[in-house]
């Protein structure tokens, strides 16, 4: 059975009336072609993104500051053109 609806207010409206008794599972899908929800593809492998991790582990353990979150903030603020909200 495939269903339809929107979202509104964080629940599912279905376009048309349904048989489906209260608590039911569904399972929904997004098939919007603009998805600007989805996450980007990976850009390592995943021995890549463990290797990344440990090297991460190993610099704070060896005490590096790295950076702070105002930096990373910053950054993020430049990359996107879009400022925080609220932040000082």
């Amino acid at each position: 059975m495939k269903l339809l609806g929107t979202i509104v207010g964080s629940h599912v409206r279905l376009d048309t009336p349904s048989r489906l008794p209260e608590g039911s599972r569904v399972s929904v899908v997004f098939d919007d072609v603009d998805d600007d929800f989805a996450p980007p593809p990976p850009t390592e492998t995943y021995a890549q993104h463990l290797a990344i991790l440990r090297e991460s582990i190993a610099l704070a353990e060896a005490g590096h500051q790295g950076r702070s979150a105002a930096e990373v903030f910053a950054d993020i603020e430049r990359q996107l053109d879009l400022p925080f909200a609220n932040r000082k």
